[in-house]
């Protein structure tokens, strides 16, 4: 089952601001969930969008259309 927790909560757990968090969030890039004016965030789904993007490195800002980039 999902560890639903406010952004606030969230925050202790992750390097990302509560803006970015909610920008994952609204962007479906994490899952989570909107109740009236609340964001509840999942937080194994924002811990794992983090280790991925770290492992990515600087290839998560290399366009996808321009493919992997070149080794040499």
């Amino acid at each position: 089952m999902a560890r639903l927790v406010l952004i606030h909560e969230a925050l202790e757990h992750t390097d990302y601001t509560a803006d970015h968090i909610r920008n994952l969030l609204s962007r479906g890039a994490i899952e989570g969930k909107k109740v009236g004016w609340v964001w509840l965030v999942d937080l194994e789904s924002l811990q794992e969008y983090e280790r991925r993007m770290k492992e990515a490195g600087d290839a998560k800002y290399r366009p996808k259309s321009l493919g992997p980039k070149d080794p040499s």
